[in-house]
Parts: structure tokens; sequence; C-alpha cells
């Protein structure tokens, strides 16, 4: 039988603002510095990095487009079995529909539209709903 025991859980509250994104992808790196079990460790952590900051960078420049206040609340959940990494993020911006975004045009270059392309190719899971609170994000990686 299988558990969802929790071993480590962090919590973050950012200002909507490019220059602390960062800041997530430190703190998960620092969680899954002691995960020995990870294949491809390094590779691993890059990956989960670039999907949650992409998810961020779209929270802070289309959901809070034009609002100078915004915040982005981010817990970190890791799990040891099945070790997986759960990252939760929350926002009070504007809205949108997932399933309405396009997949951007692999044959083109071009510099913007790959955020949620890259997330869901590096992840397991991104999964967002729209709540009476706000936007909800949970992003997971099996480990």
């Amino acid at each position: 039988m299988e558990t969802n025991e929790t071993v480590t859980s962090m919590q973050l509250k950012l200002p909507a603002d490019l220059e602390q994104i960062r800041l997530v992808g430190t703190c998960i790196s620092l969680m899954l510095t002691d995960v020995c079990s990870i294949a491809e460790a390094e590779v691993t952590l890059y990956n989960v990095q670039l999907a949650v900051q992409e998810i961020c960078v779209n929270i802070v420049t289309h959901a809070y487009e034009g609002i100078f206040n915004g915040q982005i609340q981010v817990v970190l959940t890791l799990t040891k079995q099945p070790s997986t990494l759960i990252i939760e993020l929350y926002d009070t911006g504007q809205p949108f529909e997932l399933e309405a975004v396009p997949l951007p045009n692999l044959d083109e270059i071009g510099e913007h539209g790959y955020g949620l392309f890259l997330a869901r190719e590096l992840l397991d899971e991104v999964h967002y709903e729209t709540r009476q609170s706000g936007n909800y994000w949970r992003l997971r990686k099996h480990l």
C-alpha cells in the first residue's frame, strides 16, 4: 500500500515581480538536495525549476498585467512514498482558459508562447483552475 508521507513542506509569499521568481527555483533546489533517489538529478532539478519559473512568469506578465501589488503564494511539498514534488501556486490575478492556449509552432523561432508547453512537457501534471478566491495551479513531478 502506498502512503503519501510528507517529508518537507515550504510556503512562500512573493510579490508578483519577475525579480522574485528566482527564489522559487532556489527553494526547489533546497528541497530536492537531500533526495537521493532522483534519476539524473541535475537534469530533473533544472527541468522542474524551468517549468515552475515559466508558470510564475506567466502569472506575473499575464494574470497580473497592469496590476502592481499582486502576490504569488507558493506551497512546495515533497512526499516520500511515492517520491513526488508538488508545487501549488495561488494568485488573485486575471483568470484564463487553459485549454484556449494554443500550442506553439515549433517550426518557427519565437520569444513567447512556450512556457505552458514547456511545463506540460517537463512535469507529470499541470493542473489549473479558477476558484472564487483566485487562480490555483497544481504542478507535480514524480522523482
